[in-house]
């Protein structure tokens, strides 16, 4: 993203609709921002080359951010469907080792607050809208980053190769418990 936002600047890179059904869009340089601010705070979390960071989400703009942010500080994502039961999620956090999970509202907070005391793993859950329960909001997570600086940041991405693993996918586990591939 880094890259992206230098080479794209003020082009548009994403376009959605608001709550009140306005159009909104973000500019590369804004979404290069979003994502150094919030890969920053991740690393405040103390999150680590390599550890895992699971998405608990719909599809939205926040989950690109932390997408982004997650893999810049050379994180793998683990994606969970946002319709899996709370066992489900479970599963994927227990078997994945996450170290981080990052919920959309209060009905995915409330599926990870059933299981949190059976993922022993799981060290922070951060919320993508909203504030209390468990978990941590976007801006505080933001404001827990502002203590590292940019060249920290760049360094850590600048680590970040191709051998590195991007991303687990699950499988649904229709048949089967679910399997990371």
């Amino acid at each position: 993203m880094p890259l992206a936002a230098k080479r794209h600047g003020d082009a548009e890179a994403i376009r959605y609709k608001d709550p009140s059904g306005e159009w909104v869009s973000v500019s590369f340089r804004e979404v290069g921002n979003i994502v150094r601010k919030l890969s920053l705070g991740l690393i405040d979390l103390g999150v680590e080359k390599g550890d895992k960071v699971s998405i608990l989400a719909n599809t939205r703009p926040e989950w690109t951010y932390f997408d982004f942010a997650a893999l810049s500080a050379g994180a793998t994502v683990v994606p969970i469907y946002q319709t899996n039961s709370p066992e489900e999620c479970q599963y994927v956090l227990e078997n994945s080792d996450a170290k981080v999970v990052i919920v959309e509202d209060d009905e995915q907070l409330a599926k990870v607050e059933q299981i949190r005391d059976r993922t022993p793993k799981l060290e922070h859950v951060i919320r993508m809208e909203g504030s209390g329960g468990s978990a941590m909001s976007m801006d505080e997570l933001i404001q827990r980053g502002q203590g590292h600086s940019d060249a920290e940041w760049e360094q850590r991405w600048r680590s970040v190769g191709p051998d590195d693993i991007c991303t687990f996918i699950y499988t649904s586990g229709t048949t089967v418990p679910p399997r990371g591939a």
